[in-house]
């Protein structure tokens, strides 16, 4: 070198064994900074997220001073991942998240292949649209059950009605028939009687 030769032996290389130690930087919702991990100020692992936001960008990164350029990670969304994404990126992006809730596992490993198998979390709430939530919909099927209620009655309604329209056709039917009988009655008796007057006169 430079400064004079140097002699290596590898048998007496010793691997890295300490893990790095992996964080979470920062939180972006639609290109806006949420949230910053400074070692200024205590940083809660959980972020919320409004309805009606669609892009979700997480930055991460792994304190590794021996070979910063060497680290690699994995990361997964629990919940929406069922396996883990390898790279040596240090952003993750999730566009158009469903509503629910979602933790964010994030590890790294160092020159050596030696894992931060604990890595870091980060909850995620992503809040429903109002016609989402457990009260709408319920809203929703009691309105619906409630017209299904309205239109049933409405026609067993209409149909009492003409039941009872047919049931009072019949009964001036009847009646009109049974004054009809009456009137014929009464005028049979009168000529019977008048028959009979005239026999006798006769």
């Amino acid at each position: 070198t430079t400064k004079g030769l140097v002699s290596v032996n590898p048998a007496e290389l010793k691997p890295n064994l300490q893990p790095p130690l992996v964080m979470i930087e920062s939180v972006r919702i639609d290109g806006r900074e949420q949230k910053t991990n400074s070692f200024s100020s205590p940083w809660t692992q959980s972020i919320v997220i409004p309805p009606g936001h669609e892009q979700l960008e997480i930055d991460y990164t792994a304190l590794n001073f021996s070979a910063p350029r060497e680290v690699h990670f994995k990361y997964r969304l629990e919940g929406r991942d069922t396996a883990w994404t390898a790279g040596d990126t240090r952003v993750a992006n999730y566009p158009n998240l469903p509503h629910g809730h979602y933790y964010f596992h994030v590890e790294a490993c160092n020159e050596d292949g030696v894992w931060n198998e604990t890595g870091s979390v980060l909850e995620i709430t992503v809040q429903p649209q109002f016609w989402q939530t457990p009260w709408f919909r319920a809203a929703a099927i009691v309105f619906i059950l409630g017209i299904v209620v309205a239109i049933v009655r409405y026609i067993s309604t209409q149909k009492l009605r003409r039941e009872l329209q047919l049931l009072k056709q019949k009964e001036a039917l009847e009646h009109e028939r049974s004054r009809i009988a009456r009137d014929l009655h009464d005028q049979l008796g009168a000529n019977l009687t008048q028959v009979a007057m005239l026999g006798e006169m006769a």
